[in-house]
């Protein structure tokens, strides 16, 4: 755990915050190429501009929703602020940065099926350095395990806290109990899935084969994932809110399945 990666000239530089800056220009170089595949015709200037738009819109929903399932962990009105902090919701940037895509592909008048091909293994690549983020900050972090693998966090960190409220540590310990390394299973699946979906967006038959995959893949692992981490709420039936957002994505996989496959249908 590294929430500060290094000060300059006494400025704090947060290893959240250049993760995230990292996720940027991943996404944006992967961007080139996989609309260049695409046969979509945008400047590089004008996928750095989208890629900016999305990432902006993307943290402002992704912070709206980790706020409203966490407001009671703010103490002033101005941690609502301290993004670099960490504290984000990856469902809540997807539908943020998902709007502000259609409306930027719409404004240039740009296929959004294809287009969104192009842009969801874009979108995980920046998801597997955002979880990196989120390993350096000690956040999204996983349940207690006695794996070989396990990590503990340092006296501080969001996991401590919950293990010493919950008094599961002795009295002056120094680090939290051994967790799953919740952000690296993360990270690995986000790695695996831009494979397959790079893979597929080079075979793929018709536009918006991708964008299902990606739902339903997606919607999957994150369900699963979320067994593994011990940071949200649970709602109901013993799942936590992740994981019904998650089986929201992939109903909106199969619904987008079906629609595209009774167009085909009907095409001659």
């Amino acid at each position: 755990m590294r929430p500060v990666l290094i000060h300059f000239f006494g400025i704090p530089i947060h290893t959240y915050g250049t993760m995230l800056a990292i996720a940027l220009f991943a996404c944006y170089f992967l961007a080139r190429q996989t609309f260049k595949q695409a046969g979509l015709k945008l400047s590089n200037s004008q996928i750095m501009d989208m890629c900016v738009l999305c990432v902006i819109s993307g943290v402002l929903g992704s912070r709206v929703l980790y706020i409203l399932q966490n407001i009671s962990s703010f103490t002033s009105f101005f941690d609502l602020f301290k993004v670099w902090e960490g504290g984000l919701s990856f469902h809540g940037g997807l539908m943020g940065g998902t709007i502000a895509m259609v409306i930027f592909l719409k404004k240039k008048q740009i296929p959004v099926l294809r287009a969104s091909d192009a842009i969801v293994p874009c979108v995980l690549v920046g998801l597997s350095w955002g979880r990196i983020g989120c390993f350096m900050n000690g956040c999204c972090f996983g349940k207690v395990t006695g794996v070989p693998w396990s990590v503990k966090f340092p006296a501080g960190s969001p996991a401590f806290y919950k293990h010493q409220n919950l008094g599961l540590l002795a009295e002056g310990a120094t680090s939290s109990l051994a967790v799953h390394p919740a952000q690296f299973y993360a990270t690995v699946m986000a790695v695996l899935l831009v494979a397959i979906l790079l893979w597929l967006h080079g075979r793929k038959k018709s536009d918006g084969a991708v964008l299902i995959a990606s739902a339903l893949f997606y919607g999957v692992v994150r369900f699963m994932l979320e067994f593994f981490r011990d940071d949200d709420v649970t709602m109901a039936a013993g799942l936590t809110q992740s994981q019904f957002l998650s089986m929201g994505i992939f109903a909106v996989g199969v619904v987008l399945l079906a629609v595209l496959s009774q167009e085909s249908k009907a095409t001659p």
